[in-house]
């Protein structure tokens, strides 16, 4: 009785351990699979084993390691576009290919532990007998960090761009000027006049 129970123990065990890895493969049909990352840094693209491992490693179709809120006490650094792109056979015959789009903060760290995160928006599109990927937050297992940087994303994030100081406003004229202007046309006027007074009378005289 005892080893028939330890034997169920076990096989129940190795089942939910190979269960999130099971959730895409060979046994989902999957059958090509590859990965495009777009951030401040450029952009990388790769495919086969080290796409492969991109979903395992980031917890891409295991559910139970979501959260629906975003992490809390996590610097999550910059932010990357991922397209997850997958081509997997059909039920009835026949092949599909689908995208599954994250943000991915390759550099996130919680206080001095760092720790890649994604975020997967809900709606993403299944493939085969292979499930849409579970909506929320989730944080990576170790070696997803290794992934990206052998596929060429930089070890250390890009430095943030210094601050461009303000353009200088031009002064324009001040009140005081347009008043010295409008006092001087003033004047001009009344010159003028008493000009034209002047020569009038002189003309009248003769």
């Amino acid at each position: 009785m005892r080893r028939g129970l330890l034997v169920l123990f076990v096989l129940g065990s190795v089942l939910w351990m190979a269960g999130p890895a099971q959730a895409k493969g060979a046994e989902g049909g999957v059958t090509a699979e590859s990965v495009s990352i777009t951030g401040p840094a450029g952009s990388v693209r790769f495919s086969g084993t080290s796409a492969a491992a991109y979903g395992d490693l980031s917890n891409t179709f295991n559910p139970s390691s979501r959260m629906t809120g975003r992490p809390f006490d996590v610097a999550l650094g910059p932010r990357y576009d991922v397209a997850y792109s997958l081509t997997c056979d059909l039920p009835g015959g026949g092949s599909k290919t689908v995208a599954i789009h994250q943000s991915l903060y390759p550099y996130a760290r919680f206080r001095s532990l760092a720790q890649v995160w994604t975020f997967t928006a809900a709606g993403q599109p299944a493939c085969g007998w292979v499930e849409g990927p579970a909506a929320g937050w989730v944080a990576s297992r170790r070696g997803l960090f290794d992934v990206l940087t052998a596929a060429g994303l930089p070890e250390a994030p890009p430095a943030a761009a210094p601050a461009q100081p303000l353009a200088p406003l031009r002064a324009g004229p001040s009140a005081a000027w347009y008043a010295v202007v409008g006092i001087g046309g003033l004047l001009t006027l009344l010159l003028v006049a008493v000009l034209t007074r002047r020569r009038a009378r002189a003309r009248a005289s003769l």
